[in-house]
């Protein structure tokens, strides 16, 4: 799962969803079924559902914005937005804009045109080599100046749980928000 979205991504015509909740997976195993030509995926992780996400409606659109501050963007998808929710909730009046990919590949143009309107992005995700690389290079095309963080799981973690997996690599709620913080506070 780890190199999932780095490795599709190589391949033409690959359609991946990333839902979050248990209604959004059954929305977009529909979408996958039925309404996408090509190769699709999705990307679900094991476990339960993240009750940060009880009041989310599930959607079947690309992406879901959410208005916050208009210095910084967080760009996240599946089990990460929870954790991203229950993150910007602890930043307070510092809580940053999130964007929420529910199909990651193909990376929607409107996600890149969307991001380099901010003068900083940040992307918060479960994997090694995804949308913070894809994401980067489209930026880097486009001659984006701001700044560009990527928190991603770049080390072998071993044999552990999940949630201290997340806590080593810093994509639980605690790590979120200081990445959060220290990249609001230097711009």
């Amino acid at each position: 799962g780890i190199y999932d979205v780095a490795m599709l991504a190589t391949i033409p015509n690959v359609t991946m969803f990333a839902p979050s909740t248990f209604k959004e997976l059954e929305l977009h195993l529909k979408q996958a079924l039925y309404d996408t030509d090509g190769i699709a995926a999705l990307r679900y992780p094991k476990g339960g559902e993240d009750p940060a996400l009880a009041d989310y409606v599930p959607t079947t659109a690309p992406y879901v914005y959410e208005q916050g501050g208009e210095r910084v963007l967080v760009i996240t998808y599946g089990r990460t937005y929870g954790v991203v929710r229950q993150a910007c909730a602890r930043l307070g009046g510092q809580a940053p804009s999130v964007l929420k990919l529910n199909r990651v590949l193909p990376l929607p143009q409107e996600v890149v045109d969307m991001a380099a309107t901010y003068p900083c992005v940040l992307v918060l995700e479960e994997t090694r080599g995804g949308v913070g690389n894809l994401l980067g290079s489209a930026l880097m095309r486009r001659g984006y100046r701001g700044r560009y963080a990527v928190r991603d799981i770049t080390e072998t973690l071993g044999a552990c749980t999940t949630a201290q997996g997340l806590q080593r690599v810093g994509l639980d709620a605690d790590g979120i928000a200081e990445f959060i913080k220290a990249h609001t506070e230097a711009v």
